[in-house]
């Protein structure tokens, strides 16, 4: 689930990103440069991927640390005991 909402964040962010320069007329500066199109989409995707890396790791941070929830493979160990 955490990887779920983490990834439509990332979808969510880089669509927006693009749709916004769409709108400013900035989108087609970019396209002129001499970056190929995909390193561009590459450029605008990775921050919020990075952004999304970092959200999940701190909520696993918390429930694991915080609210001592074990993860699925340690408590599956401990219901065969």
């Amino acid at each position: 689930m955490i990887a779920q909402l983490s990834l439509l964040q990332t979808l969510l962010l880089s669509a927006l990103s693009v749709a916004r320069e769409r709108e400013q007329g900035t989108f087609d500066q970019t396209l002129v440069t001499p970056l190929r199109p995909l390193e561009i989409m590459i450029g605008k995707a990775l921050p919020p991927m990075f952004i999304g890396l970092v959200q999940s790791t701190i909520v696993l941070a918390v429930t694991r640390f915080w609210f001592q929830v074990l993860s699925m493979a340690r408590s599956r160990c401990y219901m065969q005991d």
